[in-house]
């Protein structure tokens, strides 16, 4: 029997090693997935269908020499030119993609310097994908990284609770603070806030609270920002071990612009809203961003780091977050608040 098994085994090997590199055949991919360009302002637009990138960079760059910092391509595929080659962007370049089958899409990348109004992709939460392990997640893919949520951590222990959802026949943002079950409980992750922000998240076992990285590149400096909203908070707070709690639930909101070009991070502009009130209607909040520090900031609007800039730095980050328990980072929330959002936007006047 142990003979045979070897055989058997070297014959799998052999076997093996005589199958071409493109036996299942070679892939037809030839995408840009991301492509970013030095003092770029907010997200590139890709357009898949039509092969067209649309960038806005600051008025201070000079387009005529520079190369991408950020391009990414579809796996096994080539692209030309390259990324680390300069081109002239005051005229529109083509990207050609050549996939690994031979098969060429050409995208047109179009540069503008003059955006007195730039705004966030997907700021009305409409595009949404389910994700490999079958939760929902905000964006057009995986590659869509402007919004993202908790979802990733609250599903290791229980139910994803930042949803899309229909209201009056348009996609809003359903953001529910949830319970969890006793072997969460058991580590004091109880409780989990429905969260949407801009910027990724990497989960962090030992330490949850450090899993959403915040912020996302953008360098202009808007007056204010609005959302619609509607918010319901549960009646009861309990911790992360489900215990029941002194207080009232709040949800938050926050607009950050931070200054990331040297260590330490800046705080450039703040705006925040935290509230415990009920909103049973559509609301919309409009808020202005504080530029440089506040003169009397609440205790959560103080800087992590503690480090305030002037107001007159140049922006590299925006952080725009939402929560449906003000602690929820805490691992504190009443069970059961819902907080709804729809049409965030920024204003420059």
């Amino acid at each position: 029997m142990k003979k045979l098994t070897i055989l058997s085994l070297l014959t799998v090997i052999v076997s093996s090693s005589c199958i071409k590199e493109d036996y299942f055949g070679k892939s037809s991919l030839n995408k840009i997935l991301s492509f970013t360009l030095p003092q770029q302002l907010g997200a590139s637009q890709i357009n898949h269908d039509s092969l067209l990138i649309r960038v806005t960079v600051s008025e201070e760059i000079d387009i005529t020499a520079i190369a991408p910092t950020v391009l990414t391509i579809s796996n096994f595929a080539a692209i030309s030119p390259g990324k680390d080659q300069v081109r002239d962007f005051s005229e529109p370049v083509v990207y050609t993609v050549i996939a690994e089958d031979g098969s060429a899409a050409g995208y047109t990348i179009y540069v503008e310097t003059d955006a007195p109004e730039i705004q966030l992709p997907n700021s009305g939460f409409d595009q949404w994908y389910i994700t490999n392990s079958d939760y929902y997640q905000i964006g057009a893919g995986p590659t869509d990284t402007i919004w993202c949520t908790g979802n990733e951590g609250v599903v290791t222990l229980g139910d994803a609770n930042t949803l899309p959802i229909l209201v009056n026949n348009d996609t809003v943002a359903q953001l529910t603070t949830l319970q969890l079950g006793a072997l969460a409980q058991l580590v004091g992750q109880g409780m989990a806030a429905g969260s949407l922000f801009t910027g990724t998240f990497e989960l962090n076992i030992a330490n949850p609270p450090e899993s959403p990285q915040f912020g996302t590149p953008f360098i202009a400096r808007p007056n204010s920002f609005s959302v619609n909203f509607r918010y319901i908070p549960g009646d009861e707070m309990t911790n992360g071990f489900g215990d029941p709690i002194a207080g009232k639930d709040s949800l938050d909101m926050a607009v950050l612009l931070e200054d990331r070009s040297s260590l330490p991070w800046k705080r450039v502009a703040t705006a925040w809203y935290r509230t415990d009130e009920a909103t049973p209607e559509w609301t919309e909040l409009k808020l202005p961003l504080i530029y440089g520090q506040l003169s009397d900031p609440a205790y959560y609007e103080i800087p992590a780091n503690g480090v305030w800039g002037t107001g007159d730095e140049k922006p590299t980050h925006i952080s725009v977050i939402f929560s449906s328990s003000a602690r929820g980072a805490f691992f504190e929330g009443a069970p059961g608040s819902e907080l709804l959002l729809n049409d965030f936007r920024l204003y420059y006047e």
